[in-house]
């Protein structure tokens, strides 16, 4: 997801060059957001999603917090929320996190569906790619790369959590292998990570995984085609 300053710094540049068509897009990409949050609210809003009476801006901050994965939290994300509030947020952690443009557009092209014109813009625009980068060969290699990195940093947890004597450690495996790699910073431990200071196999798995989260779809795809295909440069944009 492209930050802040990135976004304005787009949106001053699109509304100069590119018109009406950069507003309706720039205009989209944010009520899809805004939507994600709003439902996303909704969701940890309803009795059966939390344990504490959490205020509606406290719930509203969790919301825009899960969503644009920062991992902040005004109470205990850990204890506030039951199983059920922990899935939903994992959930939209998982939307913020690969992009919901790069989501729907997977989706579209599994269907074996063209994607129209805005949508591209959309996708380009909340990834800030290039605008003669190979599109489709990266939706596809954001969904690989995501389920095969948090599958492996999964099992990896699984059986540290499950060594630790973890309580239901396939979840909290499953929980902390795709908040890592999403950079959320969310933990269904009251400490975070604090109580397995000395299990190696916990702390440099979730250390490889958030480094490969925080580097970013277009470094790990420019690096594969690197590796795989010997290239001697990276991925073209023309």
């Amino acid at each position: 997801m492209i930050s802040l300053k990135e976004l304005w710094s787009l949106i001053l540049n699109r509304l100069t060059i590119k018109g009406n068509a950069a507003r309706t897009a720039i205009r989209l990409l944010i009520i899809g957001y805004l939507l994600l949050c709003f439902i996303c609210f909704v969701l940890l809003y309803l009795p059966f999603s939390r344990y504490e009476e959490l205020t509606s801006i406290q719930i509203l901050f969790y919301a825009i917090s899960i969503v644009s994965t920062t991992g902040l939290a005004p109470t205990n994300f850990a204890e506030d929320f039951t199983t059920l509030g922990h899935f939903f947020s994992l959930f939209f952690i998982q939307i913020g996190g690969i992009g919901y443009m790069a989501i729907s557009g997977f989706i579209i092209l599994s269907c074996r569906r063209r994607m129209d014109t805005l949508s591209l813009r959309l996708l380009k625009l909340d990834f800030n790619l290039p605008d003669e980068y190979p599109t489709f060969t990266f939706i596809y290699s954001v969904v690989i790369f995501t389920l095969l990195i948090e599958a492996c940093g999964a099992l990896i947890l699984y059986l540290g959590f499950q060594n630790a004597g973890v309580e239901d450690p396939l979840w909290m495996a499953l929980f902390h292998s795709i908040s890592t790699f999403c950079t959320a910073g969310f933990s269904l431990f009251e400490n975070s990570l604090g109580d397995f200071s000395s299990s190696p196999l916990i702390l440099y798995t979730s250390a490889i995984i958030s480094l490969l989260g925080s580097l970013g779809f277009i470094v790990l795809l420019d690096g594969w085609l690197r590796l795989i295909r010997h290239q001697p440069r990276m991925t073209q944009t023309s």
